[in-house]
């Protein structure tokens, strides 16, 4: 059985302390993003927060940021953060883990394929 996500895209936020407030505190999915050489940016590292995505942007600023890849990331490139709201927990285990599907050549920072949240659909991801 498929299921729609429709997931609407942020604006990208530049991954500095100061622009935390720019953050809302409700949950979604999240994508840290790169600057490659050529300008564009690439995602390299999906997440979800079922609570604040502004704390998880200040988590991983933080000196006890645990994945060493996104502390490398955040400190010798640009990066930004964008952020797509979704309130069900079920439909954010299951975006997670479709945008994993779909980018996981380009999310190096992400250690293991999310879970999902074990329903069974077919997920159609619809970004905007």
């Amino acid at each position: 059985m498929k299921k729609q996500i429709v997931l609407t895209w942020s604006k990208m936020i530049s991954y500095v302390k100061n622009n935390a407030e720019l953050i809302p505190e409700k949950t979604g999915i999240y994508e840290l993003l790169v600057k490659q050489t050529d300008d564009k940016y690439l995602r390299r590292y999906i997440g979800r927060v079922d609570d604040s995505l502004r704390q998880r942007f200040t988590d991983h600023l933080s000196d006890q940021e645990k994945n060493t890849c996104i502390k490398e990331k955040l400190q010798k490139y640009m990066c930004k953060f964008d952020y797509a709201l979704v309130l069900l927990k079920d439909d954010r285990a299951d975006a997670e883990q479709a945008l994993y599907d779909k980018y996981n050549k380009q999310t190096t920072c992400n250690k293991v394929r999310p879970d999902g949240s074990g329903r069974g659909y077919d997920i159609e991801l619809i970004e905007q």
